[in-house]
């Protein structure tokens, strides 16, 4: 696991691969494509280190979820 992450994800258990790819892709879309993911040993839990400031992508992603449910 990653020491040095800013992002804490969860999602479904046993969906964990699905978050990481649809993370990687939106965090590309935002600017960086070199994010690192790791799983944490539990059930759902994600970490993430982004180069992008964490705030901003909480907020990019909650604008996106509001507008486009579907995204």
């Amino acid at each position: 696991m990653i020491n040095d992450f800013n992002l804490v994800i969860s999602t479904y258990r046993g969906r964990e691969n699905d978050c990481v790819s649809e993370l990687w892709y939106f965090l590309k879309d935002l600017g960086d494509s070199k994010t690192e993911f790791s799983f944490t040993g539990l059930p759902g839990l994600l970490v993430a280190k982004t180069c992008l400031d964490p705030f901003s992508v909480v907020e990019e992603i909650r604008s996106e979820a509001y507008k486009q449910p579907w995204y």
